[in-house]
């Protein structure tokens, strides 16, 4: 029966689009899927149990088709289950089973009951033993016992059960299940749009999968006439069966796996040629994503590469249906999945979500919504660090999900990779793309007067103090300072004394703080300072007082001496909430209340 890429659909139908609104949910599944799945499974126990009770064989009297027992049909339709093979062909997978030609067999012989009750109990048992999801189960049991009645019902119609070999029998046989397997096709596709509610679903599956369906279903009905003939003619020769049945599905699993090889290394052969002719880190990462895309049946893969010293940005390139997002985009490592950088650094991983494994690359891979993903380490040579790891998600929803060959091909892959980024033209590249990003960096987030930090990087340094502090107990000291008389140096001196003058200022205060206090230019002449695990107020007060006394010393500027004061504004965590801004806010009106009080002094927020 179920011979299209639906046999794989609980799956396959985890895997939702990137852009589609989440679904409401239950076990995992959208609770519109459950109520289909339910109203198959209700249906089919209804029909079975009610419509087909007592209903006879459709030949049983008038031929001499054998009876089979109900545990006869059970271990036929069991070998015909663990015997199918999956036909990779075009973006599909597709199922060759022999399930068909068992329920032609069986439903002429024995009761449509019996018939129904045994296959249905075989594909739900393996089904469960291969642990497939409990969907999954659910739906192809009741699938199962809604296709017998449609069989039966088709059979009577157009077998003649006094002739089962006459033309129009034989024809009965080939438009049954051709006409039922693409129905069962439609019914798989349903339950997938039902799952993601996307109807491409419909529409790519279809179109993909119809036509080897029917393929399918019309050598499952010669297999069956032909099986009938030899049950009639000579039942002895049934033993035969088995025989050129295995070599055939050997010979298909054979032929499967050396395609599947050559594939492989003719993809790794486009690699390395996309690597070695790349001229620029660019356009090769570009590309090798691109070709990892269509390899493995992705719409998104991602590379991130990890900087080479420490305090420039990682660089992050990721494509989506083969269009180029970002590219080589520079990214603080503070914003990397947490924990994700240490562990790249001891372990080469190798993981998908439905291995469950638990790290920090696996739950990046699983988050954002992402049912199928594989992500693996860029290795180092001799036992360095990882250069950064690579990320492949939301696979075709008609291919199914990524295999242990597929994870092992990607390794492979990300060592190519890793050889290509440490020798030759990418590797001069990329050292050199990293220099100029920590120079745009730099940019970005410093003062270009001062070097000190500005107001961005500012804030998320308050940020990321307020997180620890949260975690230790401790509390955040902040100092908020404004230069007095400054604009006088302007309008007597010229801003180009000005801008010295900030300079030197800008020197004072490193002066006057540890070195792992920030330090941060805001604006025109004001300042601002973060102190983190200051020991208390008092000490606090005291950094402030040798502030303001040491931006009142005399500045030497190259048109004269200048000389200015500086009004300072504290304050702390705990008096006025956990929120930077606030903080920020706080201490600029201790400032201001410091520089009404007469300029040259400090002030605590209260």
């Amino acid at each position: 029966m179920l011979v299209s890429q639906g046999r794989d659909m609980a799956a396959q139908s985890d895997a939702a689009a990137p852009l589609t609104p989440p679904l409401r949910r239950a076990l995992g599944q959208p609770v519109r899927l459950w109520l289909y799945v339910a109203l198959v499974f209700a249906g089919g126990l209804a029909v079975v149990f009610g419509l087909l009770r007592h209903a006879p064989a459709i030949a049983a009297s008038t031929s001499n088709v054998p009876a089979i027992p109900w545990w006869g049909i059970f271990l036929l339709a069991t070998a015909a289950e663990l015997a199918s093979v999956e036909l990779p062909i075009r973006r599909t997978n597709v199922v060759l089973t022999l399930n068909d030609a068992v329920l032609i067999v069986a439903l002429l012989g024995t009761s449509p009951f019996v018939t129904a009750v045994a296959m249905a109990c075989s594909l739900g048992i393996v089904q469960a033993a291969q642990k497939r999801a409990p969907v999954q189960v659910i739906f192809n049991f009741g699938a199962q016992l809604l296709a017998t009645p449609l069989y039966y019902a088709l059979l009577r119609f157009m077998v003649q059960p006094s002739a089962i070999f006459s033309s129009r029998s034989v024809i009965g046989y080939l438009v049954t299940v051709a006409l039922l397997s693409e129905l069962s096709n439609i019914e798989i596709s349903a339950a997938m749009y039902l799952s993601e509610a996307d109807f491409t679903i419909v529409t790519e599956g279809l179109t993909s999968t119809a036509p080897m369906v029917a393929v399918i279903a019309l050598g499952n009905g010669v297999i069956a006439t032909i099986v009938l003939v030899m049950t009639v003619a000579a039942p002895v020769l049934l033993l035969t069966i088995p025989i050129p049945v295995l070599l055939s599905i050997a010979a298909y699993r054979a032929q499967i796996t050396r395609r599947r090889q050559l594939s492989d290394i003719e993809n790794l052969f486009a690699a390395t040629r996309i690597l070695s002719h790349s001229k620029s880190v660019h356009t090769g990462a570009v590309d090798f994503l691109s070709h990892i895309a269509k390899m493995f049946h992705a719409t998104l893969v991602e590379l991130t590469l990890l900087p080479l010293a420490q305090g420039n940005p990682a660089l992050v390139t990721r494509t989506v249906n083969g269009v180029a997002g970002e590219v080589m985009e520079a990214t603080p490592v503070g914003s990397l999945p947490p924990g994700l950088a240490d562990t790249l650094a001891t372990d080469n991983i190798l993981v998908t979500k439905s291995l469950g494994v638990d790290t920090p690359l696996a739950r990046y891979i699983a988050g954002d919504d992402r049912p199928t993903g594989m992500g693996v380490a860029v290795p180092a040579a001799d036992n360095a660090p990882s250069l950064g790891y690579l990320v492949v998600a939301h696979r075709n929803k008609f291919v199914g999900d990524f295999r242990q060959t597929d994870l092992q091909l990607l390794g492979t892959l990300a060592k190519q990779l890793a050889f290509a980024l440490q020798n030759g033209r990418l590797h001069e590249d990329l050292a050199m793309l990293e220099g100029v990003q920590d120079e745009l960096v730099r940019k970005a987030f410093h003062d270009p007067l001062t070097g000190l930090a500005n107001r961005a990087l500012f804030v998320d340094h308050i940020d990321g103090a307020f997180h620890r502090a949260a975690r230790a107990g401790n509390l955040v000291f902040l100092l908020y300072i404004d230069l007095d008389e400054f604009k006088k140096i302007n309008d007597t001196f010229g801003h180009g004394a000005g801008d010295e003058l900030l300079v030197q200022a800008a020197g004072r205060l490193n002066n006057c703080v540890r070195a792992t206090d920030t330090i941060a230019r805001l604006g025109g002449d004001e300042f601002a300072i973060l102190l983190e695990q200051a020991a208390s107020l008092d000490v606090v007060e005291i950094i402030a007082q040798r502030i303001v006394d040491s931006l009142a010393e005399p500045f030497p500027l190259a048109t004269g001496v200048a000389e200015i004061g500086a009004s300072v504004g504290i304050a702390f965590t705990d008096a006025f909430g956990q929120s930077p801004v606030q903080l920020m806010k706080s201490a600029d009106a201790a400032m201001y209340t410091a520089k009404k009080s007469g300029k040259g002094r400090h002030c605590v927020a209260v």
